[in-house]
């Protein structure tokens, strides 16, 4: 009998050990610079409620707007968040559309480029959680940012990214 309690504190022991290694984090702060940072966060996608469009059994939209970030099924995660914060301006980032935006406890740094040109400044991140990669590239100007690109084109992601 003492035994079997000992394998099974050793059981559940090592299942926690493996939760915690394979959980993922649902935020993420980044310092892009000295005065600048993003917050991205991510929930769990939950499919009450929400108005599915599909092409030949293949989800393609959600409440209206195209899905990115999938490979052919429904997302697991969609992105809540994203604020650029530039010295004390707070800037929110369109984010509709949005889904599987990275796997694991962190985006990958690598596919986070910005460039500031005079006042104007470019964002762009390149999402994936391994098979549904999208480019996403804002424009911010003083307080005010629009989405210019959103795409899961391999093209696009190539000539806009790399």
């Amino acid at each position: 009998l003492g035994t079997m309690r000992k394998m099974r504190t050793l059981i559940i022991i090592l299942l926690l050990i493996n939760f915690n290694l394979f959980a993922q984090s649902n935020k993420v702060d980044l310092k892009l610079n000295d005065s600048i940072s993003l917050t991205l966060e991510k929930t769990d996608f939950k499919l009450a409620n929400q108005k599915i469009d599909y092409y030949k059994n293949i989800p393609i939209g959600i409440n209206g707007n195209i899905i990115f970030g999938t490979d052919g099924d429904l997302p697991k995660t969609k992105l809540t968040k994203a604020i650029l914060k530039i010295g004390n301006k707070i800037i929110q980032l369109e984010i509709k559309g949005m889904y599987n935006p990275w796997f694991g406890n962190e985006i990958n740094k690598n596919h986070i480029k910005f460039k500031i040109e005079n006042d104007l400044l470019k964002l762009k991140i390149l999402f994936s959680d391994g098979a549904g990669s999208y480019l996403t590239e804002w424009i911010i100007f003083k307080n005010s940012s629009t989405r210019t690109i959103l795409s899961n084109e391999e093209d696009i992601i190539i000539n806009q990214f790399y």
